[in-house]
């Protein structure tokens, strides 16, 4: 991941990690909720995304499904509280291009 991610910025181009986070099937995606309890969180879902901040990626997607009932694009915990906070990722998150349900709401993704 890393090597990716800084060949694509030294090339001029912004990487972005995606689908931040819980992205565990492609079916029902749009209605289904990944529930992971905050340790599994963070030894198996969340290590990817940590060396993608790592590696200075400038962006990150958020996932299209529900994570533990809330969208993943409007969850304040996993955004401002671990991949901002935990994490101190200072880029910018973009919501998927064909989320049925969802935003990056400005009043979390925009902290």
């Amino acid at each position: 991941m890393t090597n990716a991610i800084k060949g694509m910025q030294d090339a001029g181009v912004q990487a972005c990690a995606k689908h931040y986070i819980g992205n565990e099937q492609e079916r029902n995606r749009e209605t289904m909720s990944s529930n992971i309890d905050d340790r599994t969180l963070h030894e198996l879902y969340l290590w990817p995304f940590a060396d993608s901040v790592k590696a200075g990626v400038a962006s990150f997607m958020c996932s299209y499904n529900k994570v533990n009932g809330s969208w993943a694009c409007e969850n304040d915990k996993l955004i401002n509280g671990i991949l901002k906070g935990e994490l101190n990722f200072q880029g910018y998150m973009v919501s998927a291009m064909h989320e049925f349900n969802t935003h990056c709401l400005l009043s979390i993704c925009a902290r």
